[in-house]
């Protein structure tokens, strides 16, 4: 087990924070998605983007992953650290841990344990690839997952979420709050750019558009006084 990060390894003139979103609906019989990323120094926006896609939200989610990666190797020589935060679990398990498990068929198609054709595995390998390649460099390339849809103004939500944090990603250690808000803060906003850029595309449910413009988070970590909990 890893010690959890603390708001250094986040926030720092020498790292960027990728955080990437996929989504789907079904769209006249068939599955539209879109996934996107944004590339942010402390508070600052350096770089985003939203794409379409056909299939599932799970194969927008790890789109997202492989785009990151590909930002990785882009910004890999400027920067000492690069974190990439998703909040789909599926995709980041299977490219740390269920890849080694799939077993390849005589055709070359991959299975799981379950005898399962794997979803989207062209796009895992060339993630994993991508990661063994970065994995090499100076840079330190970590991947993260936290819960989607946070309320972070809630105190007992983001205690609930820092436990999902450390379990899911193998932590150890005490966790800052501080460090859960602000990944929650901008994992919201790629969430709500991707959703809005697919159902603006759709024309669908433009009643609940949201300009993810008008949701920047509001995070002023001076003012940050959360207790260190187990």
């Amino acid at each position: 087990m890893e010690n959890v990060p603390e708001l250094s390894d986040f926030c720092g003139p020498d790292i960027i924070n990728i955080f990437t979103d996929g989504s789907a609906i079904n769209y006249k019989g068939s599955y539209k998605s879109s996934f996107g990323f944004v590339v942010i120094k402390g508070n600052d926006i350096i770089e985003k983007e939203y794409r379409m896609c056909n299939g599932t939200s799970n194969n927008a989610e790890i789109k997202g992953i492989r785009k990151a990666l590909d930002l990785c190797y882009k910004y890999k020589d400027q920067y000492r650290r690069i974190n990439i935060i998703s909040d789909s679990n599926i995709s980041i398990m299977g490219l740390k841990q269920y890849i080694y498990n799939w077993k390849v068929s005589k055709t070359g198609k991959l299975y799981t344990g379950t005898k399962k054709e794997v979803a989207s595995q062209n796009v895992f390998i060339e993630a994993r690839q991508m990661l063994d390649i970065l994995e090499a460099s100076p840079c330190i390339i970590s991947i993260y997952h936290i819960s989607s849809h946070v309320n972070t103004s809630n105190y007992n939500e983001l205690l609930d979420t820092a436990n999902t944090f450390k379990k899911l990603n193998n932590l150890t250690g005490k966790i800052d709050l501080n460090v859960i808000r602000y990944l929650c803060d901008w994992n919201n906003h790629v969430d709500i750019g991707v959703k809005s850029h697919l159902r603006r595309n759709y024309k669908v449910d433009k009643n609940i558009y949201i300009d993810p413009l008008l949701f920047m988070p509001k995070i002023e970590m001076s003012n940050w006084n959360f207790n260190n909990i187990l």
